[in-house]
């Protein structure tokens, strides 16, 4: 199920395609960095409706920011 079982912080998600990281919630946020696909990223339990905060590590560094929720799935789903 894409992203429709309820946010729980701490628990990994995959994402399915590249991602933009943003500051804030919306696609008009400026961009931190792309998460590639393939990455696991850990919700911190904000959430702005479908935008979640996450940390993600890309290329060896921690980051923290806003993902759309629709590009993510479960780990091992």
């Amino acid at each position: 199920a894409l992203a429709s079982a309820p946010l729980i912080a701490g628990q990994p998600f995959a994402v399915y395609r590249d991602l933009n990281l943003r500051v804030a919630a919306g696609v008009h946020a400026a961009r931190l960095v792309t998460v590639p696909a393939g990455a696991t990223v850990t919700p911190t339990g904000a959430r702005n409706g479908d935008w979640w905060q996450i940390r993600a590590s890309v290329a060896g560094h921690e980051n923290t920011g806003w993902v759309n929720s629709l590009w993510l799935r479960r780990s091992g789903e």
